[in-house]
């Protein structure tokens, strides 16, 4: 191979200067490296970080299944609250769930 030069003059390249594979200018124990490097890469994510996040995934989803459990219990608690705080409601859960009756009411029994 040759090579043009600024001045129009043909240099014939060295061997290093000539274009070569990536890894045929490594020597071989870099390469084996780079191997191994990418192995253990390729393992710790399919078979540590994958199942990870697969079992975090669905511990969320559970997560937020009980958070909305939690809310709709915590809203029901919120108007059970406000409803006890009312003389009228207090007043028709004593008549019906504890049998009493204010002055001058005639409870008949069939």
């Amino acid at each position: 191979m040759y090579s043009r030069s600024d001045d129009s003059r043909v240099i014939p390249l060295t061997t290093k200067q000539q274009t070569t594979p990536f890894f045929r200018r490594l020597p071989k124990i870099q390469v084996i490296i780079i191997l191994a490097f990418f192995i253990w890469a390729c393992y710790t994510y399919f078979f540590i970080q994958l199942p990870n996040m697969h079992k975090l995934g669905l511990e969320r989803q559970q997560l937020s299944q009980k958070l909305a459990d939690i809310e709709l219990k915590n809203t029901q608690l919120q108007e059970t609250i406000k409803k006890l705080n009312d003389d009228a409601y207090i007043s028709e859960l004593a008549r019906v769930k504890y049998n009493m009756k204010k002055p001058g009411d005639v409870i008949l029994n069939p």
